[in-house]
């Protein structure tokens, strides 16, 4: 990566992988007030009492944020689940116009595990999630990750799961992954080899939001 060249952080995982924690513990270093975009705190500005109702406007602004950045050139970030392919034509864009973009995946083991997050989350006075969306998300996400590790300057995928980040792999644009922890690697190539016996098996997969 070039240093001298501005930065998109991109911090990614299924929902109730701890994003928004992730961020304010270590991106927000990195980048202005104000730079860090998640589409469901726009929602929440724009309607407290009920966010879910604005979210098709909250997607529009955070892609409008999203253009601005990149316009003026500074060090941003933004959240999503990873669960649509169209954001992977915008790196691609950036990157050809002098942008390092990193990526950061935060991994948890199941759907169930995603729930049970969001769940907590919703207890402790957080927003919610539709139990379809997070069982619709969960392997999407997953899938998505190394296709956009081979887009991306660099990713860096944690686990996320217990009460410390437990490193798995990094990858450079254009390498091979320098596996950290054997054993959960195993666990997601597992995971996706058997979504790919599923996937031959069933039905074809829609095409799902960026978000």
């Amino acid at each position: 990566m070039d240093h001298n060249q501005p930065t998109c952080h991109i911090v990614s995982g299924p929902n109730g992988a701890g994003k928004s924690t992730f961020a304010r513990s270590y991106i927000l270093n990195y980048i202005k007030d104000g730079n860090y975009l998640n589409a469901d705190d726009i929602a929440k500005n724009l309607c407290p009492e009920d966010p879910g109702k604005v979210q098709a406007k909250a997607g529009k602004i955070f892609l409008e944020e999203l253009e601005r950045h990149i316009e003026l050139r500074e060090d941003f970030a933004f959240e999503t689940t990873l669960a649509g392919s169209g954001f992977l034509p915008r790196i691609r864009r950036w990157r050809e116009n002098n942008w390092n973009v990193v990526l950061y995946y935060l991994y948890i083991p199941s759907a169930l595990f995603s729930l049970q997050r969001v769940k907590e989350r919703v207890s402790r006075g957080g927003h919610d999630i539709p139990e379809k969306d997070i069982f619709r998300r969960y392997p999407r996400s997953l899938s998505n990750l190394f296709t956009y590790s081979d887009v991306c300057d660099m990713t860096l995928c944690f686990d996320n799961s217990g009460t410390k980040m437990v490193p798995i792999f990094e990858k450079m644009l254009g390498g091979e992954c320098n596996i950290m922890d054997a054993d959960l690697f195993a666990e997601i190539e597992r995971y996706l080899r058997e979504l790919q016996e599923q996937n031959n098996m069933g039905t074809p997969v829609k095409k799902e939001e960026d978000k």
